[in-house]
């Protein structure tokens, strides 16, 4: 199998971003395209990081490159999500490409922007290499040394599916922390509209979307970034996530993934100097015949670096999640800590799980921890408030909203509530889910 029927959207691709592509990239577009269609073979089953996540379908799949007209204004529900009181500036995508008409950038002139950088690293992937063929344009972040962003910086990356044509769109994110600088990053992925059709007609059609994020972080610099997906039922998402920290710097990252009929998330962290510390979070909610496939290396290459991994899972009717990571800890990377666990609760005798944490150790002098938990809801916890008087479904919606919204506890009090909204109406579609359990259960 091969990249062959992405070759009109990549030729598409080309007309928009040709003349800036040498400046990003540093080869040409044709060179670049042409590694890709020689040199890579389109994922399967076969390799071991893909055995649980078939995608070979996508490979027979003649795409188009996503140019809907963008919108002139906003939808109203972002205006006000994106409210300046609790946000200092707001960076705006539709279908891959930047609009400086709907986006909202503060005055000051604590950062800076740029909307076609050099690549900060290489592609290391067919899937990251794709990315780099299709962008139309790629942000760049960069918070000055010694400054603090005391309001978060929403990046909103809006799709609007065409539900009549196979389509695919890129986007790119950068994020530079000079030392001692501290910011909040909270990017969102969602659809323009509620076309969660998959029909047209008797033609199935496939949305896919390719992101990719890059984050270096400078001596003592603190990043907290959040990222959630609420994409469309119809789309299938390729997230991919480097963040590359240097000594004393903090990280504190939070995945939330809500959206999409399929999502595979890699996500890629180096402790690259003496007291890194890295916690790198997240949390799925499945339902229907959702499949969300979660992959990354946590590095540790200096001594006295730190990480900690927490993935929840939430998994109703037919869906299915996979957990595949691993923390590495190199012989350079003495006195070094790690913690990794992935707990998931199963809502249905028909979904799957897939956990698999691991741990890499070269060196004797570590402290490190990991592990995996999967099971149903504990139902003396559901007793102890049906004697309250409460409904069994409410008593069940409690413990899997109490489950679901642990995660947010490390985060800041505005963000935190503007993710459990999303979180809150996810788990109303599994209304049906929680009144099931109740038929089995008696």
């Amino acid at each position: 199998m091969s990249f062959a029927n992405l070759e009109k959207a990549f030729l598409a691709s080309k007309v928009l971003s040709q003349k800036n592509f040498s400046k990003i990239s540093g080869k040409s577009f044709d060179h670049e395209m042409n590694d890709l269609m020689t040199n890579h073979e389109w994922p399967t089953p076969k390799l071991e990081n893909w055995k649980y996540t078939n995608i070979t379908k996508l490979a027979q799949v003649e795409f188009l490159f996503a140019q809907r007209p963008i919108p002139k204004i906003l939808p109203e529900f972002w205006q006000n999500y994106l409210d300046a009181k609790d946000f200092d500036s707001a960076f705006v995508f539709f279908n891959g490409e930047y609009c400086a008409l709907l986006s909202r950038i503060s005055k000051n002139d604590q950062f800076r922007f740029e909307q076609m950088p050099s690549f900060m690293l290489g592609p290391s992937s067919a899937i990251e290499k794709m990315n780099q063929l299709l962008i139309k344009d790629v942000l760049r972040l960069e918070i000055k040394r010694n400054v603090q962003i005391e309001k978060p910086i929403a990046v909103l990356f809006l799709s609007d599916p065409d539900v009549s044509q196979n389509q695919i769109h890129a986007s790119r994110l950068q994020v530079i922390l000079e030392n001692l600088s501290q910011a909040e990053i909270f990017e969102i992925h969602a659809s323009l509209s509620g076309a969660d059709l998959e029909m047209t007609g008797s033609q199935q059609t496939h949305q896919v979307t390719n992101h990719m994020c890059e984050f270096s972080l400078g001596d003592s610099a603190r990043l907290q970034h959040n990222f959630l997906n609420m994409t469309s039922k119809m789309s299938t998402n390729f997230f991919n996530k480097k963040f590359e920290l240097a000594r004393s710097s903090f990280l504190r990252s939070l995945h939330i993934d809500l959206g999409g009929a399929l999502s595979r998330v890699e996500t890629y962290v180096r402790l690259n100097e003496p007291g890194a510390e890295a916690y790198v979070n997240g949390l799925y909610l499945n339902n229907e015949r959702q499949h969300t496939d979660h992959q990354g290396v946590i590095q540790h290459l200096a001594p006295e670096t730190m990480s900690h991994q927490l993935f929840k899972g939430i998994l109703a009717d037919q869906s299915r999640a996979v957990f595949n990571a691993r923390i590495r800890i190199e012989q350079t990377a003495p006195k070094s800590s790690a913690e990794q666990l992935n707990k998931n609760l199963l809502l249905s005798e028909r979904v799957e799980i897939d956990s698999l944490p691991r741990l890499e150790i070269f060196n004797d002098d570590v402290k490190a921890s990991h592990g995996a938990t999967s099971g149903r809801i504990d139902p003396d916890q559901v007793f102890y408030l049906l004697s309250r008087a409460i409904s069994h479904e409410r008593a069940m919606r409690l413990l899997v909203e109490g489950y679901a919204l642990e995660m947010l506890s490390d985060t800041t009090s505005t963000m935190a509530s503007k993710i459990q909204y999303f979180i809150s109406q996810k788990l109303r579609e599994f209304k049906n889910v929680f009144a099931l359990e109740k038929e089995v259960r008696t």
